[in-house]
């Protein structure tokens, strides 16, 4: 069992912001021209599913994501707003099946997987890792996340949903001494000077738990 907070940022487009795929591909990452998602999540939607609780099957695994606290609406610039929150994620190794992963758990899902509270979430990603270095410095890291004390992850995901392509734009601050929400407001800082002038409405901000269980709705 592996446990990790954050302190987390993200908004969930119908389109990708074209400044924001010019700021990925500038630093050498581009969406894949094939229409196939990197990988394939599972989610747990149904109405005893709340906003502020995440459950997933990923790749072998079980993870659980609870919303720890809301810190409400933040305005980032003139034309960027979202809401701010801190999350709990655990993660559990399931245990293997001759097929080697989570079919064993999503055999029921597999055969009427539109019936099935179980949602497939297709999901094609480009992540660049900032680093919080000494002196207020932030800078572009090629280390992966866990092997840096302080940072924040930035992401666009391409998702495939079953009934629409959609996209999610975040940012995702990790520490090991408690300052995820001070390095989640420093790489804010630094996306906002980088990308002056990029539309993010409150609206659209949201976490994955909220997004699904609406779109989920009748």
């Amino acid at each position: 069992m592996r446990m990790i907070q954050s302190c987390e940022i993200r908004w969930f487009l119908a389109s990708a912001p074209e400044a924001v795929l010019i700021w990925f591909e500038r630093r050498g990452q581009h969406f894949s021209k094939e229409e196939q998602a990197g990988r394939c999540d599972f989610y747990l939607v149904s109405e005893a599913v709340r906003n502020d609780l995440g459950i997933k099957l990923r790749e072998g695994n079980l993870e659980i994501k609870e919303r720890t606290t809301e810190f409400g609406a933040h305005t980032f610039s003139a034309s960027a707003e979202g809401r701010v929150e801190a999350w709990r994620k655990w993660s559990f190794k399931l245990a293997h099946t001759r097929e080697g992963g989570t079919d064993e758990v999503l055999h029921i899902t597999r055969q009427d997987v539109q019936n099935s509270a179980w949602v497939p979430v297709g999901k094609d990603r480009l992540q660049v890792i900032l680093e919080m270095a000494e002196e207020s410095r932030v800078l572009l890291s090629g280390a992966p996340a866990f092997s840096l004390d302080e940072g924040c992850g930035v992401e666009l995901t391409k998702i495939r949903l079953p009934d629409r392509v959609c996209y999610s734009f975040a940012l995702e601050a990790f520490s090991r001494t408690g300052h995820e929400y001070q390095n989640l407001k420093r790489a804010v800082d630094t996306m906002t000077a980088e990308i002056p002038g990029l539309e993010l409405s409150l609206t659209e901000s949201m976490g994955y738990p909220e997004f699904l269980n609406n779109i989920a709705k009748p």
